[in-house]
């Protein structure tokens, strides 16, 4: 058997070496990819360019002659796939350094052409000092052009790339400045999440603005200004990380089926429309494994996962991937944060219940305890968990994995709550911190707790009365009223009027609101997650 892979990255290699590995003596594989080098970690070049490592090397997984000696396929790098004749079954390719053309049979074709960097095309998009970050020479570039002083750097996009950049940037002394169009940074986050680290990302040195449309690049000879719809920043450099496009454009006359964004449409063997050619990585349109809705997913991980499904599935293996889950992890100056399946923008259809809440990510004594916020979406009738969304300064990737196993094992809160953890004081809390939201989550079913997000509080009635309960009189605008003072009714306050209980991080409000209840006073809320997580102030 013939079979060809089409990119040299997560998804073809990982796919090459598996098909190769497993399909015995008689199973010719040939690995095709443009650029001259493969099994590149683009994940790895924010830190790099920010010097937590120095390496280079350490930005390939294999050389490309350790990778065709230790998995006999048959590399061929620098040559450019540019058509595909569906009916012959042969692939048009071009050699890059001489320009011939040629055509390479098949009896199977995988298709893993991963994505490219967005460019946008406006007035000085091609100046020195505009930068994309997708490869290793990239990052090698950057990371030159910081060492010889740059000082301000504009970053183009506000999701993981973007925010890595600017920490590590930042690190290296680099001012930067993130800007995106969208009205959040984080995509796929929940907007209150989105704001709470773009608080605690200013109050470190980088500023975000969203909502925020570039239009041009001045400079005379090189970047110098960076112009939106409403403002204009001084900067030495532009870095691109606004998002990437499929590579498919060489299939667009192929009859292959794609999705609207150019991804193509693969089924749950990562199979296309026609039977003898499937794809993987950033080049496909996945399904959601909760919703079942088309859900585009361009992660390394994601792009391993699919190459080995894919190789198995031209082995003619019974495989089937259940889907995608949107997990994502990012790094962050002050604050680290994740999200996994569900949130509540992609449950406006569902009924479902919601919680969040603010807690300590260790034991309190312990040195460097900080929080974690957590928010918990599940499914009001199964009371399946359904999403997760964390941030805190510590392993935020405890709280997500714990998550992940969760929905895919369409666990419900009841069996979550009583999971043995591991605990010890330098690492989590005698009560975990994802069991703590379960628990609140389960209170808030059960009618025991009621909340509101930050939203809801700047829209409360005119006569609500907004009580600080905490240990001591904190928000001076509003009246103080320490849950341990309450013994009795609030004098002078009618037991309908409708009260809002404020803490630095909800649990001294859960409890005023389970004192109050006691007295007579039915219409409080809670401020979930606290001030800590909402800037009710602004």
């Amino acid at each position: 058997m013939q079979v060809l892979v089409i990119g040299g990255m997560a998804a073809g290699t990982k796919a090459a070496a598996k098909i190769r590995r497993e399909g015995g003596k008689d199973c010719h594989v040939t690995l095709i990819e443009k650029g001259n080098v493969i099994t590149s970690i683009g994940c790895g070049l924010p830190y790099y360019i920010g010097g937590v490592f120095d390496d280079y090397n350490s930005l390939f997984i294999n050389s490309n002659e350790e990778f065709a000696q230790s998995t006999e396929v048959t590399l061929r790098c620098g040559v450019e796939a540019v058509g595909l004749d569906r009916a012959n079954k042969r692939l048009r390719v071009k050699e890059l350094e001489t320009g011939k053309e040629e055509s390479l049979s098949y009896d199977k074709l995988v298709i893993a052409t991963g994505a490219s960097p967005i460019r946008p095309q406006i007035e000085g998009i091609d100046l020195p000092g505009v930068y994309t970050l997708r490869t290793p020479e990239d990052g090698a570039v950057i990371r030159n052009a910081v060492a010889k002083g740059i000082k301000r750097a504009v970053i183009l996009g506000g999701g993981a790339v973007g925010l890595e950049m600017a920490e590590n940037l930042k690190r290296q002394g680099v001012r930067p400045v993130i800007i995106d169009r969208a009205p959040q940074i984080l995509p796929g986050f929940d907007r209150d999440f989105a704001e709470y680290v773009e608080n605690r990302l200013a109050e470190k040195g980088i500023p975000c603005f969203t909502g925020e449309n570039l239009i041009s690049i001045e400079g005379n000879g090189r970047v110098e200004i960076i112009r939106t719809e409403s403002r204009k920043i001084k900067a030495d450099a532009l870095i691109l990380a606004a998002g990437v496009r499929p590579n498919t454009d060489f299939l667009k006359d192929s009859g292959l089926i794609f999705s609207k964004n150019g991804a193509l449409v693969v089924d749950e063997r990562m199979c296309t429309n026609d039977a003898d050619i499937f794809a993987a990585g950033d080049c496909v349109v996945l399904k959601n494994r909760i919703t079942g809705r088309e859900t585009w997913e361009p992660l390394g991980s994601v792009a391993a996962v699919t190459g080995r499904i894919c190789a198995l599935a031209v082995l003619g293996e019974k495989v089937s991937y259940p889907g995608v889950l949107g997990t994502a992890l990012i790094k962050t100056e002050d604050v680290n944060v994740g999200k996994t399946g569900l949130t509540l923008a992609e449950t406006e259809d569902m009924d479902i219940v919601e919680a969040t809440i603010t807690t300590e990510d260790k034991v309190r004594f312990y040195p460097g305890v900080d929080v974690f916020v957590i928010r918990l979406v599940a499914d009001r009738s199964s009371h399946r968990l359904l999403g997760v969304q964390v941030a805190g300064r510590g392993a935020v990737d405890n709280i997500l994995d714990i998550g992940v196993t969760a929905i895919c094992n369409q666990a419900t809160l009841e069996s979550l709550q009583s999971m043995d953890l591991g605990y010890a004081p330098s690492f989590s809390t005698a009560v975990h911190p994802l069991i703590q939201a379960v628990n609140l989550l389960l209170n808030k079913l059960q009618g025991k707790f009621v909340g509101i997000d930050g939203e809801g509080f700047h829209k409360l009635p005119e006569d609500t009365l907004c009580l600080d309960v905490m240990k001591t009189a904190t928000l001076r605008q509003y009246r103080s009223m320490p849950v341990k003072t309450i013994h009795g009714p609030i004098p002078g306050v009618d037991f309908k009027q409708p009260i809002v209980l404020l803490c630095e991080k909800g649990k001294q409000g859960y409890l005023a609101q389970r004192k109050l209840r006691e007295y007579g006073y039915e219409n409080t809320v809670v401020l979930e997650g606290g001030v800590e997580f909402y800037n009710i102030e602004e």
